[in-house]
């Protein structure tokens, strides 16, 4: 954690206000990105409910200035993100006319020659970390709805393992993007599990209400 504390906060001390600012804004991009890669997640699971259908316009947004902010690491981890999510239909097609591992390779082929090896790679091995994390997490509801999942392929300790060779080689390329991405995702995870308690709430008062 030192390391990856030191891997953030080192521009700070270098480069004064600029290391500040340049620290600033890959902090505000990694978070607009997790928040752009969450926004479309829930659009494409739940695509008939009326109140999800802004999601996509709010998911641009929050990504345009990720992009903006630090181009490398907001535009690796939109696209490992892509990459990861579409490793459950491998073999569907899409409407650009290629089946799903055409349009993995085509991704990442693409995010290797915007972004360069180590931090595509580095991308991609922390969205995988994240995959498997949220899935571990999500177990038996995926199960009881039907859902594929990577626990459901690979089984819960091949998963776990998954989660632990990935996050570890995300950390080893770039602890301090990893470090951000784990705080965004647990900030993500809290917020939304908040969110539907509060909901929930709201709905069961308001049913107590009407009796």
């Amino acid at each position: 954690m030192s390391d990856a504390i030191s891997s953030l906060l080192g521009p700070l001390f270098d480069g004064g206000a600029a290391g500040l600012l340049a620290a600033g804004r890959q902090v505000a991009a990694i978070t607009l990105s997790g928040v752009a890669i969450k926004l479309l997640d829930d659009y494409l699971d739940r695509q008939e409910a009326d109140e999800l259908r802004s999601l996509p316009a709010y998911a641009l947004l929050a990504l345009s200035v990720a992009v903006a902010l630090a181009p490398g690491p907001a535009l690796s981890l939109f696209l490992a993100a892509y990459a990861v999510g579409m490793l459950k239909d491998l073999a569907v097609p899409f409407p650009a006319g290629l089946v799903g591992w055409q349009e993995v390779a085509l991704v990442l082929l693409g995010g290797l020659c915007l972004t360069g090896w180590r931090e595509m790679l580095g991308s991609v091995a922390l969205m995988v970390a994240a995959q498997s994390a949220d899935d571990l997490l999500d177990w038996g509801l995926d199960r009881a709805q039907g859902r594929p999942s990577l626990v459901g392929r690979l089984g819960p300790g091949e998963c776990a393992f998954l989660l632990l060779f990935s996050a570890t080689l995300g950390w080893s390329l770039a602890p301090g993007k990893a470090a951000l991405v784990a705080c965004t995702a647990a900030g993500i995870w809290w917020g939304e599990r908040a969110l539907l308690g509060s909901r929930h709430g709201v709905a069961e008062h308001a049913t107590v209400g009407k009796r």
